[in-house]
């Protein structure tokens, strides 16, 4: 079988809208979803102290990659002709392209210009960093397309789930892993050489819907498969 079908599960033009976190990444039609998804988000400032920001961008990579096994195990049934849980699919890359996309990248690009602004040199060769984080967006919208079309009863081809779904995984993973590496090792270089706050109040940020303080209803389902896988 090369082609996979589900039955619709969701209306056309319901709170699922097509998201990222660069305008210019999403389709006009689905604008207005996405932003009353992060409307929803939104209630908070970042936290002003650099280590601790930065804790919360470790925790989220921790978190991320949980959601990554579950996506690439789901992606492997698919391509072995098993049942895969696409509704579950689908709830992984709604929280991928809300929070990680709109919330914990821009927090990462934010601290970046930071780096660049008083430690110019430990910035050397970090540009890509937004280049990556658009990329990963558009990467995301698409995947989730992937699988909204499915969900919505169309005909999707396995390989193309199964591909963009393993080149989404295996591109933030790395990206992740060289963050950890190399630019969070910089920014700690930066804390201790006395720079250990921000100026953050105009820049809102929202709490995490899945792993902050309060679990957002519509994630409940997500968070008891996080549990169980």
């Amino acid at each position: 079988m090369s082609q996979i079908r589900c039955a619709p599960r969701h209306p056309a033009g319901g709170d699922f809208g097509r998201v990222g976190v660069f305008a210019d990444v999403i389709p006009a039609a689905a604008d207005a979803g996405f932003r009353k998804d992060i409307r929803d988000l939104k209630g908070q400032h970042m936290d002003s102290n650099v280590a601790s920001i930065l804790g919360e961008l470790r925790q989220d990579h921790k978190n991320m990659t949980r959601l990554l096994s579950l996506l690439e195990r789901e992606s492997n049934r698919i391509e072995a002709e098993q049942a895969a849980d696409f509704e579950l699919m689908q709830d992984v890359m709604h929280y991928m392209t809300l929070y990680p996309d709109a919330v914990h990248h821009p927090k990462e690009d934010r601290i970046y210009a930071e780096l660049k602004k008083v430690r110019p040199e430990l910035a050397a060769g970090f540009s890509r960093i937004t280049h990556d984080h658009r990329a990963i967006a558009e990467q995301g919208l698409r995947l989730r397309n992937d699988i909204e079309l499915i969900q919505a009863g169309a005909m999707v081809k396995r390989k193309t789930v199964v591909r963009d779904a393993l080149h989404y995984a295996n591109t933030l993973r790395n990206h992740m892993q060289w963050e950890e590496l190399d630019l969070f090792r910089r920014i700690e270089e930066m804390i201790r050489s006395g720079h250990k706050k921000l100026e953050t109040d105009d820049f809102p940020v929202a709490a995490d819907p899945v792993f902050g303080a309060r679990l957002e209803r519509r994630f409940e389902r997500l968070f008891k498969k996080i549990g169980v896988g």
